[in-house]
């Protein structure tokens, strides 16, 4: 089974999923998903969050000629909940959708756009997830790389937020939380389970934000509820 992944605001999600790829396999064939332009830099990247999620949808089915599932962290879990959409739509649905660290859409807490904070602030606050190692505040170019990838990611990702998406048709969604997610709290991330009309499940795990790349037990779970649904549902 293939796994697309797709990964944070401002990573990705070659180096994001690297860990995870040697821990799944074999039997999982974990494929990272990264932004056009981010990682091939003779791709043009994209005007608007539609077009992105347009393009990854396409690449995605072109290579999905098996059984398939995609999971997002955080920025790419509102991107993978979107490519399902596309992907049911043109009748090639994964055999599962994996929410992680991201709060459901029109959730109750106010939404601070960190699109809108100025630079400093902006890889301050990120800094303090863990997402920036340290060599990011000592080089400029570095620095300013990050603030323009960031601030291009939280104003796709805001734009996902607000939106009230129809609840998936016919793929079960697997949603996942970190205990300690200052970002995402567990009570936030839950309300994803009521976006799909079939099945689904909500497993919490110690860890902060980036609790899916630091907890071993995550990908085992990933793990477990893949293979489930391949001998539930063959």
């Amino acid at each position: 089974m293939k796994l697309f992944c797709l990964a944070y605001a401002g990573g990705t999600a070659t180096t994001a999923y690297r860990k995870m790829k040697s821990r799944l396999y074999p039997g999982i064939d974990v494929v990272p998903v990264n932004i056009p332009g981010r990682v091939e830099k003779d791709t043009s990247p994209p005007k608007t969050v539609d077009e992105l999620i347009g393009r990854l949808a396409q690449q995605i089915c072109s290579k999905s000629d098996e059984d398939w599932a995609i999971l997002g962290h955080s920025y790419g879990a509102g991107l993978a909940f979107e490519i399902t959409r596309r992907a049911e739509k043109g009748g090639n649905p994964p055999r599962l959708c994996i929410i992680s660290g991201r709060r459901a859409p029109k959730s109750n807490r106010q939404n601070h756009s960190f699109a809108r904070l100025d630079d400093d602030t902006l890889l301050t606050r990120v800094a303090e997830w863990g997402a920036l190692p340290p060599e990011y505040f000592e080089h400029p170019a570095l620095r300013s790389l990050a603030a323009v990838r960031l601030r291009e990611d939280f104003q796709f990702s805001d734009s996902l937020h607000e939106r009230d998406p129809m609840p998936l048709r016919c793929t079960p969604l697997y949603v996942m939380a970190g205990t300690n997610d200052p970002v995402a709290p567990p009570r936030e991330v839950s309300g994803w389970c009521s976006r799909t009309l079939t099945e689904s499940s909500f497993d919490k795990f110690e860890g902060d934000h980036f609790f899916l790349f630091n907890n071993a037990k995550a990908a085992d779970s990933i793990r477990t509820h893949l293979f489930s649904f391949l001998t539930q549902h063959p």
